[in-house]
């Protein structure tokens, strides 16, 4: 993130399952699949649903101040999620190096999404978080 190691900013507050501070699970996530590890990342910094995250088209979705996001959102109405913060920005430059075009989501196109979910579950699973107790906030980082 805003560190050269990857590790989230000073002020990250965050908390994972079990009281374990979020930089530690992002780093396990990290360790086992670093694309899971970023898209992670954007879910609570931009606060994305997983779904959303993880079928992010970056290209498409950044509008400079914010994201419009559409794929995976809830019942599919669209969204904005200010780009506010320089971290954010980077996390996006990030997020559009491993979409392949500016018409993919940044799912490896050796996955369909359905084996993606898949694969992110068990990445999730084994660094110990589960998809319902996964969203922590981010508040040094605004919006």
């Amino acid at each position: 993130m805003s560190n050269d190691d990857g590790t989230p900013p000073p002020g990250w507050q965050s908390t994972m399952p079990g009281d374990r501070p979020a930089g530690d699970v992002l780093a396990k996530l990290d360790e086992i699949a670093p694309i899971i590890g970023l898209q992670s990342r954007l879910a609570l910094v931009f606060n994305l649903r997983l779904e959303e995250a993880m079928r992010l088209k970056p290209y498409i979705c950044d509008q400079v101040t914010h994201l419009n996001i559409v794929a995976g959102t809830k019942g599919g109405r669209p969204r904005t999620a200010p780009i506010d913060h320089p971290i954010k920005r980077s996390l996006l430059d990030q997020a559009k190096t491993l979409a392949s075009c500016p018409e993919h989501s940044t799912i490896p196109r050796t996955h369909s999404l359905a084996s993606w979910r898949s694969h992110f579950n068990y990445v999730l699973k084994k660094a110990g978080v589960t998809r319902d107790n996964f969203r922590a906030s981010a508040p040094s980082l605004g919006g």
